[in-house]
């Protein structure tokens, strides 16, 4: 991760303060979201490329709402990855991305 800071204005460029925040190495997107259970995760550098360098691999896990796996995988090595959700009942879910570097989350539904 890196720290990051960022100055408020009031639009006159008068400084109203200042806000810290971390910015994330790595990213990743999933689509289609909604779907009817396949979806395709991407995992991209903070510059949005496949180039991942210096992540190693990751694991995936989804979870419903009620806090069960219902999908898991583990080293995953490669930026682009397929997730066949079509046998779970349709709803919300929550993907987990875990690697050496950061845990990321992101919600999903499946229609």
């Amino acid at each position: 991760m890196v720290f990051d800071t960022v100055l408020v204005y009031d639009g006159k460029w008068n400084i109203l303060g200042v806000e810290e925040f971390w910015i994330l190495d790595f990213g990743f997107r999933i689509y289609p979201n909604p779907s009817d259970g396949k979806f395709i995760v991407e995992i991209t550098n903070l510059q949005g490329f496949k180039n991942l360098e210096g992540l190693k691999n990751y694991d995936l896990k989804i979870y419903n709402v009620l806090g069960q796996i219902v999908f898991q995988t583990f080293n995953i090595q490669h930026s682009t990855f397929n997730i066949d959700l079509r046998e779970v009942p349709k709803g919300l879910y929550f993907l987990q991305i875990v690697s050496d570097k950061e845990v990321m989350n992101k919600k999903i539904v499946v229609e």
